[in-house]
C-alpha cells in the first residue's frame, strides 16, 4: 500500500524518505523498497510518519489478514 500511495502522489522511494526525515524518519531509501516489496516490515513510527508524509490515515497502510503482504 505503501507504494500504491507514493506513486499516487508522484514521488521516488528517495523523495518519499527524504521528506519523512524532516519529521524525524528513520529510513533509508533502501529499507523503503524492502518495506514495499514486502521483504522487510515496516515499524508502527515509521508507519505513522509515512502516513502523514503520504496525506493519508496510518490505518490505511497496515496489512490486512495474518500474512504481512507488500506495502
Amino acid at each position: 500500500m505503501i507504494r500504491h500511495h507514493r506513486l499516487r502522489l508522484r514521488l521516488t522511494q528517495g523523495q518519499l524518505v527524504a521528506k519523512g526525515q524532516l519529521r524525524g524518519l528513520e529510513m533509508s531509501r533502501g529499507t523503503l523498497a524492502k518495506i514495499e516489496v514486502g521483504l522487510q516490515t515496516v515499524k508502527a513510527r515509521e508507519l505513522f510518519i509515512l502516513a502523514i508524509v503520504l496525506g493519508i490515515a496510518p490505518e490505511a497502510l497496515k496489512p490486512k489478514g495474518l500474512g504481512h503482504p507488500p506495502c
